[in-house]
């Protein structure tokens, strides 16, 4: 899956699958187009690329778009309200986004989230967080 955007895009994919590997990995990244979104992190030189806390930057600035992400599932609708339902099968459209103007995405989007977060089957983006915050640590730990 990706998401473009302006300065940049988010990628959502299976590394395993991709290289027929026996696992799935999950692969989430950010993608700069522009350089002034790298400018905006406070990243001006190659070296500054070597300093300590760099690392943490990255995945803080991750962790901020994942949690940017609209992730959707399959739920069971008939415990929804008629107006979350029409909440849900508009925002279940992934070109609904895509066409959204900031303003319905600021007011939807936390409405969706809401219902996912409540009624989603496999609770896909409370465990990709939780995995993602997971690697995390690793990677800080390293």
């Amino acid at each position: 899956m990706r998401a473009p955007l302006s300065q940049y895009e988010i990628k959502i994919y299976n590394k395993g699958l991709q290289y027929s590997q026996p696992i799935n990995i999950l692969r989430f990244e950010k993608k700069v187009v522009k350089m002034t979104n790298i400018i905006k992190g406070g990243i001006l030189f190659l070296s500054e690329l070597m300093k300590r806390g760099f690392a943490e930057k990255c995945l803080q600035e991750l962790m901020r778009c994942f949690e940017e992400t609209v992730v959707t599932e399959k739920i069971n609708t008939k415990l929804l309200t008629n107006a979350e339902l029409k909440i849900y099968e508009i925002d279940i459209n992934p070109r609904y986004w895509g066409q959204a103007s900031r303003k319905q995405k600021h007011k939807y989007k936390p409405l969706f989230t809401s219902i996912i977060d409540r009624l989603g089957m496999q609770k896909l983006k409370a465990i990709t967080r939780m995995l993602l915050q997971q690697k995390d640590l690793e990677i800080i730990n390293c």
